[in-house]
């Protein structure tokens, strides 16, 4: 099933203290509230991985050669 998947919340009785109590919901979402939960979720790598994005960068550490290099992914 598509979406279909164990939702873990942490419940507990007072904010002072701990609670070992964990329950499990089971949620069906369809591809668009996934899409959408994947967005507003998405962390920015930041530096240096959004660096190394433009093409400029990429040219200059691969020397130009990166479009020749085979990768398994």
């Amino acid at each position: 099933m598509w979406g279909h998947f164990p939702l873990w919340l942490f419940a507990r009785k007072r904010s002072s203290r701990p609670s070992r109590r964990w329950v499990a919901l089971e949620v069906k979402l369809d591809r668009d509230q996934i899409r959408l939960l994947d967005e507003v979720s998405a962390v920015p790598l930041g530096f240096p991985h959004e660096f190394y994005q433009q093409e400029l960068v990429r040219n200059i550490a691969y020397g130009g050669m990166r479009d020749k290099i085979i990768t398994s992914r």
